[in-house]
């Protein structure tokens, strides 16, 4: 059985890597980048689910999986600063 977990492990690490790579994001960033990983691979169809619903989580919760909440890795974000220690015309994110 043990196989089995290492078999995922190499695919989530390949998954890493080609992010990372691509995404040219530092190395330290690799933890992040393996929940993105398991959390993409949760939700791709597989071969040995056969008919309408091809992916894990649907035939586990019977609701269909929209991915129109995913963005690109490492795309533009910004962080909301609190209304405390900003004036009328500062800022409101970075």
């Amino acid at each position: 059985m043990n196989g089995i977990a290492e078999r995922l492990n190499r695919t989530l690490m390949d998954l890493v890597r080609s992010m990372l790579k691509d995404a040219k994001v530092p190395q330290k960033f690799w933890a992040e980048a393996v929940v993105t990983a398991a959390y993409i691979r949760d939700r791709i169809g597989h071969s040995s689910i056969k008919g309408e619903i091809s992916d894990w989580i649907s035939i586990w919760t019977g609701n269909t999986l929209s991915v129109q909440h995913l963005k690109a890795y490492r795309c533009l974000a910004y962080a909301n600063l609190p209304r405390q220690g900003r004036r009328k015309l500062d800022d409101r994110a970075v």
